[in-house]
């Protein structure tokens, strides 16, 4: 899968000197917690830190390593927890909320683990459910919808990597910047929120004065005169284009003209006329208009 950003994640607190760091390392997202009560958890200040920095935030939440094990009970529970949390720190509807499965879960708890992430969902109104885990943790999860975002470890996932995780946790416990990190990659959209998208520039639209139809150009008064005088126009709208009907009428009335310029009198017109026929449909294959 293609990496879209590469990010990482920590139980640390991080400084405004410390992400400014990480922003220059490439870092576009710093994963922290979202659980109230915790030393690990990320505060408001903290947020808007990290924010600053023009660095995005993934939040998890986690109390126990395997509390997804009790199913609906503890994910009702852990969902108003999460909620009250990211609501006193600012993160913005719609972001997602990542609950942690931190253990090798196997497929005999699948069922507790889904029942725990759907009793959650129901307490986090507004913000989409994400779920991290195993590889097998995650293709379950995806399999039965129970989540929107999935963020893998490489922990007990046996070297495989799911074609539904968003993120993808692939070192753990890495020194870096003075703090201990584990590094992640992104692929796709991720429920990240933080940092806000950079826009390129409006363009301010030239404006155009729009011209008086019914005025002629000062570079072309006296041809327009002249061609008015002359009977070719009609002398109405100067400034508008000219149509194909319109065209028409003022090349005849060239044609005529000419045709009378040349026989001297109205009695070789008509013999005039015929020849000119004759030259103007020979000509005409080499026409387009």
């Amino acid at each position: 899968m293609q990496i879209k950003n590469k990010g990482i994640d920590c139980s640390t607190r991080v400084t405004a000197a410390v992400a400014k760091k990480f922003k220059a390392d490439g870092v576009s997202f710093i994963g922290r917690y979202v659980t109230p009560g915790s030393w690990k958890s990320v505060t408001k200040e903290e947020a808007e830190t990290i924010i600053a920095a023009g660095l995005q935030i993934l939040s998890v939440f986690e109390r126990t390593a395997d509390r997804t094990k009790g199913g609906a009970a503890n994910g009702a529970e852990d969902g108003k927890r999460a909620y009250a949390h990211v609501r006193s720190i600012g993160q913005p509807i719609g972001t997602a909320i990542y609950f942690a499965v931190d253990y090798d879960a196997p497929a005999s708890q699948h069922n507790n683990i889904e029942a725990y992430l759907r009793a959650a969902a129901k307490e986090i109104p507004g913000y989409k459910i994400g779920v991290y885990g195993s590889f097998s943790v995650i293709e379950a999860m995806a399999i039965r919808g129970a989540a929107s975002y999935f963020w893998q470890t490489l922990a007990w996932s046996r070297g495989l990597i799911s074609a539904k995780a968003n993120v993808y946790q692939k070192q753990i416990d890495v020194g870096a910047n003075g703090i201990m990190v584990d590094w992640n990659d992104q692929y796709s959209d991720a429920g990240l929120w933080g940092a806000a998208v950079q826009q390129p520039p409006v363009k301010e639209e030239t404006k155009v004065q729009e011209r008086d139809i019914n005025q002629v150009s000062p570079w072309a008064e006296k041809d327009w005169q002249e061609a008015k005088d002359n009977g070719y126009l009609d002398g109405s709208r100067p400034g508008a284009n000219l149509t194909r009907e319109e065209y028409s009428i003022t090349l005849n009335r060239l044609r005529r003209n000419f045709l009378a310029l040349i026989a001297g009198n109205t009695e070789r017109i008509a013999e005039l006329e015929h020849r000119l026929k004759e030259i103007e449909q020979t000509s005409l294959s080499n026409s387009s208009i």
